[in-house]
């Protein structure tokens, strides 16, 4: 899953744009600064990751791509913290969200960094400033810039096993005729997107699709069809997963290693 991935994070200002690419072992593969006409053509066929990319960097991305001024670049920023939803499918690569279902209180990258023990790093440059950035400021920034990434990484490497792979799975099951870029939804719609209008096996009461049923480990599978009550307990994608007759549940397994 790691061929082609890249991870990256937008600044904007009202005068500059920047925008920082690493590989997955934190090392900085290119940096644009206030010129993109190389970017569409660095950004095909990679897999780029981000951090709530979907509803900004994706878009600030796409318009980079397009050389528009920076005047433009600057409104579409605004526009987005200001609350307007925007969003893009037209990048010519695909990217991946660690933001995207990470938690019900839906934390900053910040709060992800305190929870994990980490120095908060705040941009000692104001983002209103109304000037173009000078040499300090611009590294200043870019080293700013550079720490976020290396922070997604690492949310990145917590996530990978128990929602991207798990995801990519449920993506390889989707009919060929859903848009290409259904990889982007939530595993729930997903999920159901896998089950609708597909005909049922049953056994006695039991209904269960049968290519799910498949999946499904041989002891569960036998309790289902020879018992009434009682549950299995198996681990996957470093989840505990309890599996009854309601279903199955997953639950993360804490990890006991503090990235450093």
């Amino acid at each position: 899953m790691t061929d082609n991935l890249l991870f990256y994070d937008v600044e904007v200002f009202k005068h500059d744009s920047m925008v920082v690419f690493k590989d997955i072992n934190k090392a900085t593969i290119r940096t644009f600064l206030n010129g993109f006409s190389q970017l569409g053509e660095f950004i095909q066929d990679k897999v780029l990751v981000g951090f709530n990319n979907y509803g900004y960097d994706d878009v600030i991305l796409y318009e980079m791509t397009k050389n528009v001024p920076q005047s433009k670049i600057k409104k579409t920023n605004d526009d987005i913290i200001g609350g307007d939803r925007k969003r893009t499918n037209q990048l010519p690569c695909k990217t991946y969200d660690c933001f995207q279902q990470i938690d019900v209180s839906r934390p900053s990258l910040k709060k992800i960094e305190a929870n994990m023990g980490r120095a908060i790093y705040e941009s000692q440059i104001p983002f209103d400033i109304d000037r173009k950035l000078t040499d300090e400021e611009l590294e200043e920034t870019l080293n700013y810039c550079a720490y976020d990434v290396e922070q997604t990484i690492d949310v990145y490497k917590q996530r990978v096993n128990s929602y991207f792979k798990p995801k990519e799975y449920l993506v390889s099951m989707l009919d060929k005729s859903f848009p290409d870029n259904a990889y982007k939804w939530n595993t729930t719609t997903i999920s159901s997107n896998i089950l609708v209008d597909k005909s049922l096996t049953k056994w006695a009461w039991l209904e269960v699709p049968e290519h799910i049923l498949n999946l499904a480990p041989a002891e569960v599978v036998d309790m289902w069809k020879t018992k009434d009550k009682g549950k299995k307990v198996t681990h996957e994608f470093d989840n505990k997963i309890e599996w009854g007759f309601g279903g199955c549940m997953g639950y993360t397994i804490p990890s006991k290693k503090r990235i450093t």
